[in-house]
């Protein structure tokens, strides 16, 4: 099959319903939390074939795993540039720049 599938949006009603987006949220998650248990520091640098329109690439898990970073970035940033928006104040995406905690102190 070909990884440019993708899901039409307004398919799954889960802007009406929070209970529906927090289940598709935990469904997601769990696919990207068993990966992470699964794969060992060895298996970053394996392959695998994706295509994507109409072409064949060669993957690596390692790229896998950036390329889920790196979108999850961008939505940090939709979801901090919305709130503040609204006026709404988005601590840990504005100033702890994406950071949930702070880090330690250096002694």
């Amino acid at each position: 099959s070909d990884g440019n599938r993708h899901i039409v949006e307004n398919a799954i009603p889960i802007a009406e319903n929070a209970t529906d987006l927090v289940k598709w949220l935990k469904l997601s998650w769990g696919m990207i939390e068993r990966t992470l248990h699964e794969w060992k520091v060895d298996d970053l640098f394996k392959t695998y074939n994706y295509k994507w329109n109409g072409r064949v690439y060669a993957n690596s898990h390692q790229w896998t795993i950036y390329r889920i970073l790196t979108h999850d970035v961008h939505h940090g940033g939709q979801i901090a540039l919305m709130l503040g928006m609204q006026g709404i104040e988005v601590f840990e995406l504005g100033d702890l720049f994406g950071h949930i905690t702070l880090p330690p102190l250096a002694e």
